[in-house]
């Protein structure tokens, strides 16, 4: 998981300061396919994982507000 996914959590962290313009030119076309134990047809948009996160940080969901976090 590390060696297929690290480069892009890195680069989605990173991104968490940029603004949100950059975000979606980085991000837009960035789609990885599924880890070998999941069905061929999944992916990953990189662009929603990202803007996801900003979503989750401006509510300020935990652990407290969202047990199942």
């Amino acid at each position: 998981m590390r060696s297929t996914f690290g480069q892009l959590i890195g680069k989605i962290a990173a991104s968490h300061w940029w603004d949100i313009e950059r975000v979606a030119s980085e991000f837009y076309t960035v789609e990885i396919g599924a880890p070998v134990n999941c069905p061929d047809e999944w992916t990953v948009d990189a662009l929603k994982l990202a803007c996801l996160l900003r979503l989750a940080d401006a509510a300020h969901l935990d652990a407290r507000r969202a047990p199942g976090f």
